[in-house]
């Protein structure tokens, strides 16, 4: 169980990053900066890449143990 921990991680904070560079100033210029500086409009923004990177991550993990790259 912990190499899967130890693995999810990493794998949890680049796809976050990963997600967070490719959608910020989309997202930005789609809100405008008046509205960007709301706190409740980047909480939204936050809590939906957390969300997509939650699920992509939990998905990785159970299709590397599927196919037995991960064992417990």
């Amino acid at each position: 169980m912990e190499k899967v921990l130890i693995m999810s991680t990493p794998l949890f904070l680049s796809i976050a990053f990963l997600l967070w560079k490719f959608s910020n100033e989309r997202f930005e210029e789609e809100y405008g900066t008046r509205m960007w500086r709301q706190w409740s409009t980047r909480l939204y923004y936050w809590q939906a890449i957390l969300y997509i990177t939650t699920l992509i991550t939990v998905f990785l993990v159970v299709f590397l143990m599927w196919i037995n790259i991960i064992a417990i």
